[in-house]
């Protein structure tokens, strides 16, 4: 999941006795506030979307038997620019308009940035100063190689999807669960990778990385074994 704006906390009184919410979080006061906040926050949709989106093109688009090699490559050069502009947004954009959301919801320019309101290099640098100080990292490690992944989601998306069309019933009905199971999956591989990286039981970037080695795995068992059913089928020829 992309890092989501940090919400807002509750502001401490004059006084310093109590904590009151800011009158300028939401409701927003005007549409126009309302637009420029959700403008903010289209960024976040943009690591999940894209890779979503090239499933779903590659299954609908080159359905019907045997891709062209020419289709192929040239899926796999659309892939490789989502990445790069997936990671672009990952890594610059997202964060920058994470915090702007949140100055913006709150009308306060000090207000201090969380995890997912640091860029790439702000949280590398936020990691190795909390293992100078010998704290826990997990959280944040796990925000920095997530991005990484996420970036990387839209090649191997696609890559799964060269590869299905071979094997998946032409039924539109059938593709459309084929590309929600695998939503899905890669989401449940997701979770589990992050619980497992907060509880510490496997690391930061396995725990991020999960969702895509499982179908890199699953993308490399498929190609072995249409390897093998071609072999097969040239020696029962010969």
């Amino acid at each position: 999941m992309a890092p989501r704006a940090t919400e807002p906390t509750a502001q401490r009184g004059r006084d310093g006795s109590a904590d009151r919410p800011n009158s300028d979080w939401f409701p927003p006061r005007t549409l126009q506030s309302a637009v420029t906040l959700g403008l903010y926050l289209m960024p976040q949709a943009l690591p999940i979307a894209m890779p979503i989106g090239l499933l779903l093109g590659v299954l609908y688009g080159l359905r019907g038997g045997v891709v062209a090699s020419r289709a192929a490559v040239a899926v796999l050069v659309v892939a490789a620019l989502c990445s790069i502009g997936s990671f672009t947004t990952l890594a610059w954009v997202l964060p920058e308009s994470n915090q702007a959301f949140r100055v913006a919801a709150m009308g306060d320019p000090r207000i201090a940035r969380g995890y997912n309101e640091l860029t790439l290099d702000a949280l590398r640098r936020r990691i190795a100063a909390r293992r100078a100080e010998q704290r826990v990292v997990s959280m944040v490690a796990l925000n920095y190689y997530q991005r990484w992944s996420l970036a990387a989601a839209p090649a191997v998306f696609s890559l799964w999807g060269l590869l299905l069309i071979a094997r998946v019933p032409n039924r539109r009905w059938v593709l459309g669960i084929t590309a929600a199971a695998s939503c899905v999956g890669s989401y449940a591989l997701m979770d589990a990778g992050r619980g497992a990286a907060l509880r510490e039981t496997l690391s930061p970037m396995a725990g991020a990385w999960i969702p895509n080695a499982a179908f890199i795995a699953a993308t490399l068992m498929l190609v072995a074994r249409q390897t093998s059913n071609a072999e097969r089928r040239t020696a029962a020829s010969n």
